[in-house]
C-alpha cells in the first residue's frame, strides 16, 4: 500500500531543507505550517506556546529550528526579519542561575522576553530547576503580553514533564501540544523511495522496505543510507 507523504518547507541554513512527513506527522506539519502563516499574517495568530512532543530522532527539534529560521528571513520582502531567541533547556537554567550570581536577572530577562519568538529546545532539561521554572512563568506572561509566541520541544507532552512546578505546567498547557513521531515503516520506506528520487535514482519496492526496516529509527540515517547507495 502507497504511503502519501506531506512537507513543509522549512529554509534557511539551520533547518536541514524540507520536513518530510507520513500520516502520523500530519498534525505537526500542520501546525508549523500555520506558525510560519503567523509571520505574514496576523489575523491567524500562530499558537503560544507550542509544545512539540515525541521521542529523540523525531524531527520536534528540526521543526522548531525550521520556523525560528523563517521568522528570522520572511519570505516578503515588505516583511521585517523577527527577533528570535533559541536557547535550550539547560542553557536557560544555566544563564539563570549566572544571572542570580552576577545581579544580572533584568538583562537576562530582557533577553528572553524582548524577542517576537522564544524557542527553547529540551525544555525537559528544566526538569528540577524550580528557580528557573518560576522566572520562565514570568517570561511566558512577559511574552503574551507583548504579543510574541513560544515555541518549545520535549521528549513528553507539557502535562506530564516530571519534577515541574504546577504553576508552569499550567501555563504550557493553555497553549498547543502537538505529538511528533517517528515515522513507521511504511513512512521510511516511502521516504527511501523519495530520496532515491532526488538523486536521479529508483529504488525498487522490496529495496525501500529493506532500507526502513533494518536501519536506525530516524530520517536522517535513512537519507544518509540512500545517498552512499545513489554514490556507487
Amino acid at each position: 500500500m502507497h504511503t502519501e507523504l506531506t512537507f513543509i518547507d522549512l529554509g534557511g541554513d539551520q533547518s536541514g531543507g524540507q520536513f518530510l512527513a507520513g500520516p502520523e506527522n500530519r498534525l505537526a506539519v500542520n501546525v508549523a505550517r500555520q506558525l510560519l502563516a503567523g509571520v505574514l499574517d496576523a489575523r491567524f495568530p500562530a499558537p503560544s506556546p507550542t509544545v512539540f512532543h515525541g521521542p529523540s530522532l523525531s524531527g520536534k527539534t528540526m521543526l522548531a529550528r525550521g520556523v525560528a529560521s523563517r521568522w528570522q528571513q520572511p519570505a516578503e520582502e515588505s516583511q521585517r526579519p523577527m527577533k528570535v531567541v533559541f536557547i535550550t533547556g539547560a542553557d536557560y537554567a544555566r544563564d539563570f542561575a549566572d544571572a542570580c550570581r552576577a545581579d544580572t536577572v533584568d538583562a537576562f530577562g530582557q533577553r528572553v522576553r524582548r524577542c517576537n519568538l522564544l524557542v527553547i529546545d529540551a525544555l525537559d532539561e528544566l526538569a528540577d530547576r524550580i528557580a528557573a521554572q518560576e522566572h520562565l512563568c514570568r517570561t511566558l506572561d512577559a511574552l503574551a503580553d507583548r504579543g510574541s509566541h513560544c515555541i518549545a520541544t520535549s521528549r513528553v507532552p507539557p502535562a506530564a514533564l516530571p519534577e515541574f512546578i504546577p504553576a508552569l505546567i499550567g501555563r504550557l498547557t493553555q497553549g498547543l501540544a502537538v505529538p511528533v513521531s517517528l515515522p513507521s515503516e511504511s513512512t521510511r520506506a516511502a521516504m527511501a523511495a523519495r530520496f532515491a528520487q532526488q538523486h536521479e535514482r529508483s529504488l525498487d519496492a522490496e529495496c525501500c522496505r529493506m532500507l526502513s526496516n533494518r536501519l536506525p529509527a530516524g530520517v536522517l540515517p535513512l537519507q544518509s543510507a540512500v545517498a552512499q547507495l545513489a554514490m556507487r
